[in-house]
């Protein structure tokens, strides 16, 4: 991609969603190309400002590839039927999927993508990066994007994460947005670091119930048919944070980004992880 202000993009499955997406793209000022089963959706697009082009002429020209279809037989077919798009895409191009997909899909999609990948020349010099950030809101798509691509995410009810972090801290969290700043997350990190995470466990689950005790809440089973099943949610979930925090600490390779449920893309991430500065250093 030479031109990194207007990017040459197409984008599959014109319902709802893809036909939003499509025409923020525009609005953006990208060319777009817009394909659909029904060729009303495709004339409705064009007559809107979409480009026209066949996608054989137009494929090995594109900048990026989004498919926004209904299921993993629709993303296959578009991406590598008989008439799909990658095998025409030239060097560099980005392939965004939208839909959702069973992780046996992803995984065999990936490989295929590999094998193709495999027989192209790959310009260096081409990030994906560079597409999302000319992007209007491209943080939604690059989280869209750790989120499939992550190794593991640890994720708790915002009620329940007052005791995993205050404990993880060793100090009481004056708000809910305090469970999210910075600096709460490298306490937790040096704290929780080469713990075990049968240590953490116990103090999670003491603590918990020291709370229901001083709420004068029962602890016997027989009363609360709830109190085993929480008991061990709350026992795999500190263990889980335990892992998730060694993981991130011991492997270079990752990086361990915040953020909130419904909270809007650009705000996830600290400092120079954060999506919006890390989109704007590429």
């Amino acid at each position: 991609m030479t031109d990194h202000s207007t990017q040459n993009i197409a984008v599959f499955g014109l319902g709802s969603m893809g036909y939003g997406m499509a025409q923020s793209l525009l609005r953006a000022g990208h060319q777009v190309h817009g394909f659909d089963l029904l060729p009303e959706a495709m004339a409705r697009f064009q007559a809107e400002g979409g480009a026209p082009g066949t996608l054989a002429d137009i494929a090995p020209h594109l900048d990026a590839v989004v498919a926004v279809v209904l299921n993993a037989e629709q993303t296959a077919s578009v991406l590598f039927g008989d008439q799909g798009v990658v095998p025409r895409l030239k060097d560099g191009a980005v392939v965004v999927s939208c839909a959702t997909v069973p992780p046996q899909f992803a995984i065999d999609a990936e490989a295929e993508l590999l094998d193709w990948m495999d027989e192209q020349t790959v310009n260096g010099e081409t990030h994906t990066g560079t597409v999302l950030a000319n992007l209007e809101g491209g943080e939604d798509g690059l989280l869209s994007l750790m989120q499939w691509a992550s190794p593991g995410r640890w994720e708790v009810w915002e009620g329940r994460a007052f005791l995993y972090i205050e404990n993880a801290i060793g100090s009481e969290a004056e708000d809910i947005h305090e469970l999210y700043t910075e600096a709460t997350w490298e306490r937790v990190l040096q704290r929780l670091h080469g713990i075990s995470e049968d240590e953490y466990a116990e103090r999670v689950v003491m603590d918990w119930m020291d709370r229901r005790k001083a709420l004068g809440e029962t602890l016997e089973e027989a009363e609360d048919p709830k109190i085993v099943p929480t008991f061990e949610a709350h026992t795999r979930a500190a263990k889980a944070l335990v892992h998730t925090v060694n993981r991130a600490v011991n492997d270079d390779d990752l990086v361990m980004v915040i953020g909130r449920e419904h909270l809007e893309a650009a705000k996830w991430g600290h400092g120079e992880w954060n999506l919006t500065t890390f989109l704007k250093s590429h």
